[in-house]
């Protein structure tokens, strides 16, 4: 068969590459070559983003092909690319935040970047541009990458000849060998490490209670490794099955340790460990206390760890197991689950592996771990050597790129749309995602509680649903938005949400911020976004972070646009 699809095509939620996809079915009529379709590839660094994202990335013979997709309908005026009305997504014409050409031509430069640092030499990768929902009427010079229905070529051929016209300046590519072909595509696709492990998981929205469930048996199959890693995203099992292998573990007598950095998930962590009988075989800590009770049993001075000094906790980490070296209360687990490892590879979690084990003079290569983490959230910057060492030392599991299966396409799409800063505020996504204008700070308490009620069919049911916030308004500080923060500690109708009763019954709406909920989830999420929007890397982060914790409905409370 020519085309070899790398993906399940049933999984994909977004209108424009579901059209894609289903166009590609020209390329099984190519007898001359085979091509090779992987989606939704996660590879490479960007200049704007934490990590490139190909729509489609195409490996055949002649070289590479990146694909960006634009679904609805497209137009064009004076240059600039143009959402047009469609009356189902965009029900007026506005122009698009980023050039479709500039995203594929950035697409392209991170993976011709990826493949200089794999040693990939002598090949062609190029960018294309699709349309396939609609006609655009443009086909000369630079837009000669971008096929639609107007396209006279058939996909097959318009492809070869997007290939053909980049070899003519590149001179000095070669065509690939089929081996050669079979690496990039393991590359692209999610597999299980090492290669002769290699296994999919790909999952959707539709199918959320056998996703999971089919998850949790593969990930227990990795039970026999002594040491493992799972990569995933919301959503995907991770945390039941951290929680089983705590359970097994202590039924094999071993007392183990749980680290995450987020507060409230350890808090929650603890309250699950405790109902499962667990108290006495797991200690569970935020990383950041845990630390400071470590170099105090060292006998250093606490002050030395602040917030101020937060990064430099590898250092502090080392110095403080040498002191405890000999030490005869030295803290040592049989195991150690790391938990959103995403936020402790840089902060010195390797430290820990290497050092807290019992009886292993290296825990990192020698000793029993579960590594949990989310690239969702991650900075590439903080990927370096711990993520690395973790890599060389464990048995690695990454799961498909696919967000909230128990949530509707609309959240789905709305996430993947945040994550490429294409996100509209504006874009009617679907049934499971709501967007309400408030017009100030002030009247930010009435509509939640309305929203609340509404969204939960007129009954409220504080344990189904949380508020989350942005920092700025609940940090307190003095440039900071004062007024939500002030209105919501004084309305009996909220609790704000902390470590100390997350395991008790809520007295109201329970609120926190978007951050600190990191690693939770619950039904119906409430969002409210700050007065003045401006879309920087810092806000993107947040949003993504709060949105990708409702697992059924979200709703997003934004700002009038004036």
């Amino acid at each position: 068969m020519p085309l070899h699809r790398n993906y399940n095509r049933n999984l994909i939620s977004n209108p424009g590459e579901k059209a894609f996809d289903q166009a590609l079915d020209d390329l099984l009529e190519d007898e001359d070559r085979t091509w090779h379709a992987c989606h939704s590839v996660r590879i490479g660094r960007h200049p704007t983003k934490k990590t490139a994202e190909h729509d489609f990335v195409l490996v055949t013979r002649e070289g590479v092909i990146t694909v960006e997709v634009k679904g609805g309908m497209v137009g064009m005026r004076n240059g600039q690319f143009l959402h047009l009305p469609d009356g189902r997504e965009h029900f007026a014409e506005r122009e698009f935040k980023e050039n479709p050409l500039h995203q594929a031509h950035g697409s392209a430069a991170s993976l011709i970047q990826w493949c200089k640092e794999k040693e990939v030499r002598d090949t062609l990768v190029t960018p294309a541009v699709a349309f396939p929902m609609c006609r655009f009427g443009y086909a000369d010079g630079e837009y000669r990458i971008i096929w639609s229905k107007a396209t006279t070529e058939p996909l097959a051929e318009f492809l070869v000849g997007v290939l053909r016209d980049a070899r003519r300046t590149a001179l000095w590519v070669r065509d690939l060998a089929p081996e050669l072909q079979k690496r990039l595509v393991a590359a692209f696709t999610p597999t299980v490490m090492p290669q002769h492990h290699a296994a999919q998981l790909q999952v959707g929205a539709e199918l959320a209670e056998r996703r999971k469930a089919e998850n949790e048996r593969i990930l227990d199959g990795l039970s026999d490794n002594m040491r493992v890693m799972v990569q995933g995203p919301p959503g995907s099992g991770k945390s039941p099955y951290a929680l089983r292998y705590m359970q097994r573990k202590a039924e094999a007598g071993q007392r183990g340790l749980y680290l995450c950095w987020n507060e409230l998930l350890a808090a929650r962590v603890a309250q699950l460990i405790a109902q499962h009988g667990l108290a006495e075989q797991v200690d569970v800590y935020a990383f950041y206390p845990f630390a400071q009770q470590l170099l105090q049993r060292a006998g250093m001075d606490p002050a030395r760890l602040d917030h101020g000094t937060v990064d430099q906790l590898p250092e502090l980490l080392d110095e403080a197991f040498v002191a405890l070296r000999e030490h005869p209360e030295r803290p040592q687990w049989d195991y150690i689950v790391a938990d959103e490892s995403q936020d402790l590879f840089h902060r010195g979690i390797d430290r820990v592996l290497m050092q807290g084990l019992r009886g292993k003079e290296d825990g990192l290569a020698q000793g029993h771990y579960l590594v949990l983490y989310d690239l969702t959230y991650a900075d590439e910057l903080h990927l370096n050597t711990a993520y690395n060492r973790l890599l060389h030392s464990a048995a690695h599991y990454r799961l498909a790129h696919h967000y909230r299966g128990t949530g509707g396409d609309g959240l789905n799409a709305l996430l993947e749309s945040i994550e490429r800063g294409e996100h509209d505020l504006d874009r009617a996504y679907g049934a499971d995602v709501k967007v309400v204008r408030y017009p100030a700070l002030k009247d930010v308490p009435a509509l939640l509680h309305s929203q609340y009620l509404t969204l939960c069919g007129g009954k409220g049911d504080p344990e189904a649903a949380v508020v989350l916030v942005h920092s700025t308004l609940l940090r307190g500080r003095d440039t900071d938005p004062q007024e939500l923060m002030t209105a919501l500690a004084g309305d009996a109708r909220f609790e704000q949400l902390t470590p100390e009763n997350l395991a008790h019954p809520a007295k109201g709406l329970r609120y926190t911020t978007m951050l600190k909920y990191k690693g939770l989830d619950k039904p119906l999420v409430i969002l409210v976004l700050p007065p003045v929007l401006k879309w920087d890397k810092k806000l993107h982060h947040q949003f993504l972070v709060g949105a990708s914790r409702a697992s059924v409905k979200l709703c997003v409370l934004a700002p009038k646009v004036p």
